[in-house]
């Protein structure tokens, strides 16, 4: 009897993780959000880490955001010419996302290759944002949302991927 109880118990707890860990169990605003953005939960910030650097930010309505994006996978990572650059605030009355402006002008064009951190190379790039915050007044937590792909290659087929940073942007 005592080993059918620790065996069901166990099976209760494996349960409860594997359900912890599946993406409904994401609060809606997150859900909401990745459903936006087409990203699977499981690479949103797996794959790559977006850091704000120490210095060179001041965080004021209408200065550029400088962001570090550096890539932790073992993979070369693939990002679009703006590095899927989205802005997203999140609106208190509706609990929904509204999305702000990305005012930068990017001179690349094309696809942009991150590959991982190696012998020679950094795996990391520095590049900024501007909202577009013409219409807000009173300071607002910023997500800064980059999205790109896996580079496929043998076997493996292209992944999306995404990474986000939340910042707090005053007037």
């Amino acid at each position: 009897m005592k080993k059918i109880a620790i065996t069901c118990i166990a099976i209760l707890i494996a349960a409860q993780l594997l359900l912890a860990c599946s993406p409904d169990r994401l609060p809606k605003k997150e859900r909401n959000l990745l459903e936006m953005l087409e990203i699977p939960a499981e690479n949103m910030n797996a794959l790559a880490e977006l850091t704000l650097p120490e210095s060179g930010n001041s965080y004021q309505f209408g200065d550029p955001i400088l962001l570090d994006l550096v890539n932790v996978s073992r993979h070369t990572l693939i990002f679009p010419a703006d590095y899927g650059v989205r802005l997203f605030i999140n609106d208190e009355e509706s609990k929904d996302w509204a999305e702000l402006e990305n005012l930068t002008q990017y001179a690349h064009s094309g696809e942009r290759q991150l590959p991982p951190i190696g012998k020679d190379n950094t795996g990391e790039v520095m590049f900024s944002v501007l909202p577009d915050t013409q219409a807000l007044s009173e300071p607002v937590v910023l997500r800064v949302v980059v999205s790109g792909r896996t580079m496929a290659g043998g076997d493996e087929a292209a992944e999306a991927v995404g990474v986000y940073i939340e910042l707090t942007i005053s007037p």
